[in-house]
């Protein structure tokens, strides 16, 4: 009898601990509730606000920098610190900012009397803040020796950073590869710069755009420079330093913008016609244009543009309110009514195409333009937010989502192809990939749908903070101060942070029997080395790690590798710091190529 009461408060207390989570985490409906005085104390002074990754992070009237949500997308790569999974509840982060910026791995925060901070994974030198350890919580200030008026953080992988200052000088830093950072022959294309670069040869610089190993410049007269791989596999140049473009002669009129990204150059001139161009190693269906014509040559692919940004889905504004789109498709990015099929149909839209929602203010910015395909969204000049694309998270907050019954079988990524109404009287929006949507409302509320997960959509409750949470329908966020807040933001630390020296490798060669062989300068500072190789340039997908526990081991043999194929190596150290390993940066790559 005794075991039976045992085994029913047991069950009594499963039960009601399942309920506190739901109550914790069910949604509010929208169209149920009046926001009042005290869920827009604080959200009534929103500037800005932007999310990626898993963090999330609102920038107020007076310069106080609100985040929350995680920082374990920028340890992805690494997999080395446990704490950044830990969720952090809304808090004041800095002070004194004047704008910041947020990629899914490293952020940056200009400050109000100009200097740059930066925090996050600094893989390559991104952060520009000297030697480091790979996972920077706490902000830094980069050394620039005037005041930043602008911060341009690259796309996905390709780990460098601008700051244009406001005497419209640039400097740069992070990865190099094919001279991308623009800072003269003399530089090593191989080599991080972890610390900023004067750009010479080139000034009064209004607008960067950083893609890949593409560099692209426009200054205040409307010149366009460029440097890195600038005409692709077509040009085997060196470009260490800002050129003036090629090949646009036939472009009279004042440049105003200039992108270049997937999809290839862009640039809208003062008269509102967007051109667009592109060499011979780019995927044509991003470019707006597919036609018969020399595609090196810029051609007009619409008029009347007031606003556009490019991607790999790239969408215009016209003078009248239209809004057009072009490029991938696949999960029906272009919101124009169709998505891709498993019969290769509707994967891309060749040429700008009209959407159906009008009077359009502006295109909310995104890091999707630099990579992240899944969603767009646009606010209308009568305030309603609109979205397009997967809705595979919940994003749009319409109800539907996994297991609702609303979406085919076969409509793998839950499809919305056209636009879809988030909600009304929206003053500004910010949103990550197919995953979340932030709006606040013209009665200063903030809302949010889609995924949960981390706390990055400022949920307090702190237990399975690790499992896919999704809110279905809006969600009211407060970001109101916790008497327990076990997620506060972290006081810098006064102790000396532990930087771990990196190794470099000396040698690849290939061995009889589809083997290789690794060889690398000893360093006896470090506990051991990591070496890693893959068939893939960028170590993106398909990488094979090898663990050496002893810092007077030098070399290692891979096997089983795949006979006329190319492998790309680098290494990297690491040091044991009580319960936790610290790396460090990865060395220059070698390749070797398996002919035995």
């Amino acid at each position: 009898m005794k075991k039976r009461k045992k085994v029913t408060k047991r069950c009594l207390a499963v039960v009601l601990s399942f309920l506190m989570l739901i109550s914790a985490i069910t949604p509010v409906n929208a169209a149920q509730v009046t926001p009042t005085s005290s869920d827009v104390e604080i959200t009534k002074n929103i500037k800005d606000i932007q999310t990626a990754g898993f963090y999330s992070a609102a920038l107020m009237n007076n310069g106080d920098l609100w985040t929350w949500g995680s920082m374990a997308a920028m340890d992805k790569y690494n997999a080395i610190d446990s704490t950044l999974y830990k969720p952090k509840t809304p808090a004041i982060f800095m002070k004194n900012v004047k704008e910041f910026v947020f990629t899914d791995t490293y952020y940056a925060a200009i400050k109000n009397d100009g200097t740059l901070w930066m925090w996050g994974c600094d893989t390559n030198g991104e952060l520009g803040i000297g030697a480091c350890e790979v996972n920077n919580t706490v902000p830094k200030q980069v050394k620039i020796p005037e005041r930043v008026k602008k911060v341009i953080l690259s796309n996905k992988g390709w780990n460098k950073s601008a700051a244009i200052t406001e005497d419209g000088n640039l400097y740069m830093w992070g990865n190099n590869s094919s001279f991308g950072l623009g800072i003269g022959e003399d530089s090593s294309n191989s080599k991080n710069y972890n610390t900023p670069q004067k750009v010479n040869g080139i000034s009064e610089v209004c607008d960067v755009s950083v893609s890949g190993e593409t560099t692209t410049a426009l200054t205040n007269s409307g010149e366009i420079y460029v440097w890195g791989n600038a005409y692709g596999y077509t040009d085997s140049l060196t470009h260490s330093t800002p050129e003036k473009i090629k090949n646009i002669e036939n472009i009279s009129d004042k440049i105003v913008k200039i992108q270049y990204t997937q999809a290839g150059y862009t640039a809208l001139t003062s008269k509102g016609d967007l051109y667009a161009w592109y060499y011979s190693y780019l995927n044509e269906d991003y470019a707006g244009r597919k036609d018969s014509e020399d595609k090196a040559e810029p051609k007009i692919i619409l008029s009347n543009v007031k606003s556009y940004e490019s991607g790999t889905t790239s969408f215009a504004i016209t003078n009248f309110g239209e809004l057009y789109s072009w490029g991938s498709n696949e999960k029906g990015e272009t919101g124009t009514g169709s998505y891709g099929n498993d019969s290769g149909e509707n994967y891309y839209v060749s040429k700008p195409t009209k959407m159906s929602i009008s009077n359009v203010k502006e295109i909310v910015k995104t890091e999707n333009f630099k990579g992240i395909s899944g969603a767009y969204a646009a606010i209308t000049n009568d305030k309603k937010l609109y979205m397009w694309g997967s809705n595979d998270f919940g994003i749009f907050g319409n109800g539907k989502g996994h297991n609702t019954g609303h979406y085919a079988s076969n409509n793998y990524y839950l499809v919305e192809p056209k636009p879809v109404k988030i909600a009304d009287n929206v003053k500004t929006a910010a949103y990550y990939s197919y995953e979340r949507v932030f709006y606040l409302k013209n009665d200063n509320s903030l809302w949010a749908n889609g995924l949960a997960r981390y706390g990055v959509q400022g949920d307090f409750d702190t237990k399975n903070v690790s499992n896919n949470i999704f809110h279905l329908t809006p969600v009211l966020v407060t970001l109101k101060k916790q008497t327990s807040n076990v997620g506060s933001q972290t006081k810098p630390s006064t102790s000396k942070p532990v930087v771990v020296t990196t190794t470099r490798l000396t040698k690849v060669q290939n061995l009889k029997g589809k083997k290789a062989k690794i060889i690398w300068k000893k360093n006896i500072k470090v506990t051991g080395y990591q070496v890693q190789y893959c068939l893939k340039k960028n170590f993106k997908s398909g990488v094979k790690t090898v663990n050496i526990k002893k810092n007077k081991t030098t070399t290692t043999t891979i096997k089983k590798l795949k006979k006329k194929k190319t492998y790309y190596v680098r290494i990297r150290c690491f040091k044991k710091s009580g319960k936790k390993t610290i790396y460090s940066k990865w060395s220059s790559m070698k390749s070797v190529k398996i002919k035995k």
